[in-house]
């Protein structure tokens, strides 16, 4: 299991290659998060949520394990419920999680 500095390595060649492969996309790697996991993942969410970039339009989440349930938390505060709209406009195109425990832990009690 690869952690700490190596993990964001990885992200980062992740993302240089997705700009790669969409050309003319803006890609962002967040890492506001790391090493703050014991916040829980509405702190760690809500401090996502509120990063706003000028420009964007269309939104897509790409996140690894704890990262999947931040971006739906994410996703939740980001979809005005009384609206039915996105917040700021913009549009959702893909959420994508990796290794993310959806359903929680099976051995879990």
């Amino acid at each position: 299991m690869v952690r700490g500095p190596d993990l964001a390595e990885d992200w980062r060649y992740a993302s240089e290659q997705f700009v790669k492969k969409l050309p003319g996309k803006q890609c962002i790697a967040i890492k506001g998060n790391y090493n703050l996991t014991f916040d829980g993942v509405d702190m760690m969410g809500g401090r996502l949520s509120k990063e706003r970039r000028p420009g964007l339009q269309r939104i897509s989440f790409v996140a690894h394990s704890l990262g999947g349930l931040i971006a739906r938390y994410v996703i939740d505060r980001l979809y005005e419920q009384t609206s039915r709209r996105w917040a700021a406009g913009l549009e959702p195109i893909s959420f994508i999680t990796f290794a993310t425990r959806h359903l929680g832990s099976r051995g879990y009690k």
